[in-house]
């Protein structure tokens, strides 16, 4: 009886090693190092979406800091016709309160503009 027992022993030690090497990976079956390889798997997984979002990020700051400076160089090139066109006589107002107000209002626009793409270019995600 002992030996029928030793003999089952040793096959289904056989058939583990077997299925293993057919695997091609050798593993240890303890429960200590499962959940290790288990959490290492998680901790790539979890790496790779943040390398993907980063990447992402980066190509969408990219795209919108594009936008808002063409929106900044619209801005300058209509102040630099306004002025000109004052300054040649081709534009007239009466009110002498309206080049300051649309020059200041344009102003503020490039500088609210300057503001947010520093604050959304160079500010990094808390951990």
């Amino acid at each position: 009886m002992t030996d029928n027992l030793e003999a089952l022993k040793k096959a289904r030690k056989e058939a583990l090693t077997s299925i293993k090497k057919a695997r091609g990976k050798v593993y240890n079956f303890s429960l200590s190092e499962h959940r290790e390889r288990e959490q290492l798997e998680r901790d790539r997984m979890f790496a790779e979406i943040e390398a993907r979002e980063s990447i992402g990020i980066q190509e969408m700051r990219k795209k919108w800091s594009d936008v808002i400076l063409t929106c900044v160089g619209a801005i300058v090139i209509f102040d630099i016709i306004l002025v000109t066109s004052i300054g040649l006589g081709w534009l007239k107002f009466s009110d002498s309160f309206i080049i300051p107000a649309i020059l200041g209002d344009s102003l503020i626009k490039v500088l609210g503009l300057a503001a947010i793409i520093a604050h959304f270019l160079f500010s990094y995600r808390k951990k």
